[in-house]
């Protein structure tokens, strides 16, 4: 492939049109930014006419409606992951409250383990207290006994 000086030197079309880009430059009527865009547009401007006559993908002609499926598909499926998440949160609040009944439970069910300790403990000094005074109302019953 010929490099652009290369063309410039032995192609007479593309030595004028370098000749004439040059000339609108030189009289101010484009810059040289504004021809390389202008250049490009022309190209792209080419190559829709071009493709204008060629068969578009049947794929292509549905393309919309698959999206707008799509969009919505997505959509659906982000309310869905929205109310898993609520229900989740909900769950989560549910849980912490659930366990910090079981803690309180807990709580409360050593404190009553405590409380029915010192009650068994205060039940088995009466029985002792009651074994202790029966004992000594026998003795003092005999004591009596002796005595006319």
């Amino acid at each position: 492939m010929k490099s652009p000086k290369e063309k410039y030197m032995n192609d007479p079309e593309y030595h004028h049109l370098v000749n004439m880009l040059e000339g609108l430059i030189d009289a101010d009527h484009f810059t040289p930014p504004e021809l390389r865009e202008a250049c490009v547009l022309a190209s792209i401007n080419y190559e829709m006419r071009r493709r204008r006559g060629q068969q578009i993908d049947p794929r292509l002609n549905d393309a919309p409606e698959r999206i707008k499926k799509d969009v919505k598909t997505n959509l659906v499926h982000r309310a869905m992951f929205d109310q898993v998440l609520q229900e989740r949160d909900a769950l989560k609040q549910a849980l912490a409250t659930t366990q910090k009944n079981l803690d309180d439970t807990f709580g409360n069910m050593l404190e009553a383990q405590e409380e029915r300790d010192d009650l068994r403990a205060q039940h088995k000094d009466c029985l002792e207290q009651k074994e202790a005074l029966r004992e000594r109302a026998e003795t003092l019953e005999l004591g009596y006994r002796g005595f006319p």
